[in-house]
């Protein structure tokens, strides 16, 4: 990280306080301190920080609640406990929760700032905000909650959504929260190698064990090693390939094709799919027990259509991605080219608004991003209504409303009807109407 890292220290003895605030101010940190849980929560949700350092024993609030509060917050912040000699074990039970490490009372000024700096230097290798998921929208809000939280385990995780909601984006937004952030993310298409390669795609070969092998390669899987392997279109395995896949999880060995011993192979499993894996099972094309493994946890991705709240920002980051490479960029966008992008179905979702974005911003140039400098056909959707007819103009609102409400209840109706403060009968006849599905 660029700037200096952002450290909450929250100790209620005034003299450790003190002394052990100096000390991280002084090896450069920007600090926070405060000597209460309760004004600690409160920090914790009105300011970003890296790091909390913090105390077991709080007046308002315990640093192990404090804590777990930390760790759900987007992006998670990093923790390290303080404990006196008696809580140790439950200062190691917090390890497997996520909590980065914890210091046992008495400790040396020394010690602390050393045990800091380790966790700095893990966050440093943490991808950065640019990569991370656009999460304007309660939905995606709620999505980074839950994938942040199974980040700090190593189960296998599935991410289900259409084509183009940016499932590896949010596969990367596991691994960076993790705690093999510091190693490998590997990401592959297994729709986009021929079945015949895939095997040594993903295990690896040795020289010379088919034709054309004229070097060894260390495959997906061990190239993971120590981190994480990304499997995009994970349906499109062959039943060979599936085989294999489910002996490596079950052993946490590869063989490479050509070689006769199994190399230990240590990797969390990320895998994708736009389509339904259970219909595969059920017509025989992909094996249930492998299922089971990679199923453990689910995150769907929800599509753009439904979280409108996210265009607006995900155009900001795509036009500031293209501000790195060139500044021949528009500056902005105007509200009636907005309009148009917030009021298009997205079919294509997340890539589809960047492409429209990347040619927006080729005819725009260094001005700021019009109408007509849009696809033709956003354009005509546009222009094929009336901008001053009061009735077009109320049912863009109101469908805009209605699928934002039902993104902030993940799909349940009468949730979303309290929000919208409907009947679930008026609720269900506007979605028929205005083609909603949910």
């Amino acid at each position: 990280m660029s700037r200096a890292p952002r450290v909450l220290l929250v100790e209620d003895e005034p003299t450790a306080l003190l002394a052990l605030g100096d000390a991280l101010e002084d090896a450069g940190y920007e600090l926070v301190c405060t000597a209460d849980g309760a004004r600690a929560r409160a920090l914790l949700g009105s300011t970003c920080f890296d790091l909390m350092v913090a105390d077991v024993r709080l007046p308002g609030c315990d640093g192990y609640q404090l804590a777990r509060e930390a760790l759900d917050k987007s992006p998670p912040v990093a923790v390290i406990l303080m404990t006196a000699f008696g809580e140790v074990d439950r200062a190691v039970e917090m390890l497997k929760v996520g909590v980065r490490d914890y210091l046992t009372k008495p400790f040396s000024e020394e010690e602390l700032l050393a045990r800091v700096a380790s966790v700095v230097q893990e966050l440093a290798a943490r991808p950065p905000a640019s990569d991370e998921p656009v999460a304007e929208s309660q939905a995606m809000r709620e999505l980074l909650k839950l994938a942040c939280r199974v980040a700090r385990t190593d189960a296998t995780v599935m991410i289900l959504g259409e084509t183009g909601v940016g499932k590896e984006v949010v596969a990367r937004y596991v691994h960076g929260c993790s705690p093999r952030t510091g190693h490998a993310f590997v990401a592959a298409n297994c729709a986009a190698i021929p079945a015949e390669l895939i095997e040594s795609e993903m295990f690896g070969h040795l020289r010379g064990a088919f034709t054309g092998a004229t070097a060894a390669r260390r495959g997906w899987l061990r190239s993971a090693h120590g981190g994480s392997l990304f499997l995009d279109e994970v349906g499109e395995l062959s039943q060979a390939a599936q085989a294999k896949l489910l002996r490596a999880l079950e052993t946490r060995t590869v063989t490479p094709v050509g070689a006769d011993k199994p190399e230990v192979a240590d990797f969390r499993l990320i895998t994708a799919s736009n389509r339904s894996l259970d219909e595969q099972t059920a017509t025989g094309s992909f094996r249930l027990d492998l299922l089971y493994r990679l199923n453990v946890f689910e995150l769907t991705v929800p599509p753009l259509r439904d979280r409108p709240e996210d265009i607006s920002p995900l155009v900001g980051h795509f036009l500031g991605e293209l501000r790195k490479r060139s500044e021949d960029v528009p500056i902005g966008i105007t509200a009636g080219a907005l309009e148009l992008l917030s009021v298009h179905p997205w079919p294509g979702n997340v890539r589809e608004l960047r492409n429209a974005v990347d040619h927006a911003a080729i005819l725009a140039g260094s001005e700021r991003i019009q109408a007509e400098h849009l696809p033709a056909k956003l354009r005509g959707q546009g222009e094929a209504e009336d901008p001053l007819n009061l009735r077009q103009s109320t049912d863009r609102l109101q469908a805009r409303q209605i699928r934002a409400a039902l993104a902030i209840a993940l799909g349940h109706r009468v949730r979303a009807a309290e929000l919208l403060g409907v009947s679930r009968k008026h609720l269900w006849e506007l979605m028929k109407r205005h083609g909603i599905e949910g």
